[in-house]
């Protein structure tokens, strides 16, 4: 949920005291909505 509200991942991390990167992406799920937020942030070439 966090994620997907733009926190970072440090601060995600720190939030639910995961200390691996890798634990930490098991418990990430990124919705369809904030991939496509992120693709408009892009500029276009």
């Amino acid at each position: 949920m966090l994620a997907n509200l733009d926190v970072s991942e440090e601060i995600r991390r720190r939030i639910v005291g995961h200390e691996s990167a890798e634990v930490h992406a098991g418990y990430t799920h990124t919705e369809r909505e904030t991939l496509q937020r992120a693709v408009e942030k892009m500029p276009s070439v």
